[in-house]
């Protein structure tokens, strides 16, 4: 029964209503079309696409943090020859090596936050639980009550007895 005709009375709205079993069967044909459009093999693959992509790069940023770190250390190298031969003094010395060190930790604390984002395969795992996920909901016969006030924010229905459902996630529908 409409929540507005119950709370105001017939002068708000008129009464209109669903029965429960045909509430359900919408919201399940809702899901299992959804979990179809999400299963096909391109969505996914779409997804470990963009999942290899992600670890490229992060290899990429490694190499390049990697390099970087190499080229501060042969500079610094290069300063202590220098200054071995006197060719600059200690205060230049101190300060310019000041300067790389402060560069080094930086790109260390890079490296070590690229590396451990890249040792987690955090990617992997999401993509395997979704389509652990997609399977459990393909199974799914059956909508309890509290399925029903997990998924559903609101449902309206209008006075011809067609109901607008809204959900508490946005439609996979509108990701593809």
């Amino acid at each position: 029964m409409c929540g507005t005709h119950q709370k105001h009375g017939k002068h708000a709205c008129s009464q209109h209503t669903i029965k429960e079993e045909a509430l359900k069967s919408i919201i399940l044909e809702d899901i299992r079309t959804w979990t179809e459009a999400l299963n096909q093999k391109d969505v996914l693959g779409r997804v470990e696409a963009k999942a290899s992509t992600a670890r490229k790069q992060l290899t990429k940023q490694l190499e390049v943090v990697e390099k970087q770190l190499q080229k501060l250390n042969d500079e610094r190298k290069g300063l202590i020859r220098l200054l071995a031969s006197d060719k600059i003094t200690e205060a230049e010395y101190k300060d310019v090596t000041a300067e790389i060190k402060s560069n080094i930790e930086q790109l260390q604390m890079k490296k070590c936050t690229l590396s451990t984002v890249a040792q987690t395969k955090g990617l992997d795992v999401m993509i395997t639980r979704m389509k652990e996920e997609l399977q459990r909901f393909m199974k799914l016969k059956e909508l309890t009550s509290d399925m029903l006030h997990r998924l559903v924010e609101r449902i309206e229905v209008t006075a011809d007895g067609i109901p607008q459902i809204s959900y508490r996630f946005a439609p996979p529908t509108a990701f593809l």
